[in-house]
């Protein structure tokens, strides 16, 4: 039965993905470490432009980026065994944790790596090349992650659907569609606060003489920015809702519709932990939201125990409609059987 209690799917891939290879990434790169350090003089540069600025124990670069490496691996291992009961989650999760994997692990050995069998004050060489190619094998490792992370079963669901219903005469056809931008409170602060960041940063990138920051920085900022509009369209496939480049990408089949309800999201912070595309804090392995504001917002009780919340405005209308197609759609297949 499509409505009993379902394990959290895919327990072998999400363990594989999202705790095994991380942790031999991470475990290989502390491995490397140590076996360099045979090689590397007494003090290491700790920073440095066109000359080194400050010196010190390997100690300090060994322990300070082998620490934020452990604890992403942890934070990451934990989202990644206890969510993803759907595909969008799980995908972004396990992609995450193995790219960050790699990325780390290439944080840890760049900065030793370009002072292997080198005098004492020498300025080291090609660490930013190091850091984009670790950047790029850990976008490729997530990619891959991502895509091999499994997809939604179909689970059609049976029963009415609960929720109010748009009137909708036989055979008529209708489409919802709105856009969710930030709230102009929300979008003050945000770009105070990436203002805030690119300054601390291109002032980091001057006294160092090195822009590898500053770029990565805004590259950052740009799709973080573009994970803040969305797309939400409601119609007799279902609901779909997408970023404004396309993805992330979130479908609920209006055939797996239990039921639709328009809500409000009092707080962004308390219910979901923040904004954007989240996972709510009290049923992370089974709900997910995009939230990008507070306010009125469209929920939907999903098969397998799944459900989902966008908030958007109008969602009183979104919802009703969705219900009657998701209703629809229901009859249609029952009618087939």
């Amino acid at each position: 039965m499509t409505d009993e209690k379902r394990a959290v799917p895919y327990l072998g891939r999400r363990i594989i993905w999202g705790v095994l290879v991380p942790a031999l990434v991470t475990g290989a790169a502390f491995i490397q470490a140590f076996r360099w350090l045979p090689r590397l003089p007494e003090e290491v540069a700790l920073q440095w432009g066109e000359k080194v600025t400050r010196r010190g124990p390997v100690d300090e670069l060994l322990w300070v980026n082998g620490a934020i490496a452990v604890l992403s691996l942890v934070l990451l291992a934990v989202f990644a065994v206890g969510a993803g009961r759907t595909a969008m989650v799980r995908r972004l999760v396990l992609g995450l944790a193995v790219g960050q994997s790699v990325f780390f692990a290439g944080l840890l050995l760049a900065p030793l790596a370009v002072q292997l069998d080198t005098e004492p004050g020498t300025v080291p060489e090609g660490f930013e090349t190091n850091l984009l190619i670790a950047g790029a094998l850990g976008i490729a490792v997530g990619a891959i992650a991502a895509l091999t992370a499994g997809s939604d079963a179909r689970l059609p669901a049976r029963g009415p659907v609960a929720g109010d219903k748009a009137a909708l005469a036989e055979g008529e056809r209708a489409v919802w569609i709105k856009r969710v931008f930030p709230t102009p409170m929300f979008l003050m602060v945000g770009v105070l606060v990436g203002g805030a960041t690119l300054g601390i940063l291109g002032w980091a990138s001057w006294v160092s003489d090195s822009w590898f920051g500053f770029a990565a920085g805004v590259v950052v900022l740009m799709l973080v920015s573009s994970a803040m509009v969305w797309r939400v369209r409601v119609d007799s496939r279902g609901l779909t809702a997408r970023a404004v480049l396309g993805w992330p990408r979130l479908h609920v089949p209006a055939d797996e519709v239990q039921g639709v309800e328009s809500r409000v999201v009092q707080s962004p912070l308390r219910e979901f932990g923040g904004w954007g595309i989240r996972t709510s804090l009290s049923e992370p392995s089974g709900t997910v939201g995009v939230i990008i504001r507070g306010g009125e917002a469209i929920d939907i009780s999903r098969s397998g125990q799944r459900r989902v919340g966008i908030a958007v405005k109008d969602s009183t209308a979104g919802a009703s409609l969705l219900s009657a197609l998701a209703q629809r759609s229901r009859a249609s297949f029952e009618s087939e059987q």
